[in-house]
């Protein structure tokens, strides 16, 4: 690691979110040790306070940060066709010997027929590992809900 990474990492981040940093906020993390990085759920979490979802243009997005190089990328969503994506909690679940990989994502986001009620929905996603770059990609395999899921307002 060189001098300065750290200095370098928060302006890349910064570079990185500099229309959404106002309020923005890591909500979760989970860490792959055996091929270096993390994924983070990020959100503008200004619509918490009063628990009403932004506009489609504030959604969140995930994150990798890989600990070689000390560098933050979007991971793109695949066959992502909601249009809220307010990622919470995370977990991520390996197979067949950590060859292949599921992602977990508590989302807060509106049902497709009730555009105003935010419905709680556990997203799995297959992670997609690029072996050349090691770039990831996120694809969506099921979206999974239940009106034990609640939202709690306070």
């Amino acid at each position: 690691m060189g001098e300065n990474t750290s200095q370098d990492q928060t302006i890349q981040f910064m570079l990185m979110e500099e229309e959404k940093k106002q309020n923005f906020g890591f909500e979760d993390i989970v860490i792959d040790y055996e091929n270096g990085y993390a994924i983070m759920g990020g959100d503008n979490r200004e619509w918490m306070a009063h628990y009403t979802l932004p506009s489609v243009d504030k959604h969140g997005q995930m994150y990798k940060f890989n600990f070689i190089s000390e560098k933050f990328e979007i991971i793109p969503l695949i066959n992502y066709h909601y249009d809220h994506f307010h990622p919470h909690g995370l977990s991520l679940l390996k197979n067949n010997n950590n060859k292949e990989q599921q992602l977990f994502v508590i989302n807060h986001r509106t049902d497709d027929d009730n555009n105003d009620k935010i419905i709680e929905y556990v997203d799995i996603f297959d992670v997609q590992i690029d072996e050349n770059t090691n770039k990831i990609q996120l694809k969506l395999v099921q979206s999974i809900t239940d009106p034990l899921f609640t939202v709690h307002v306070l």
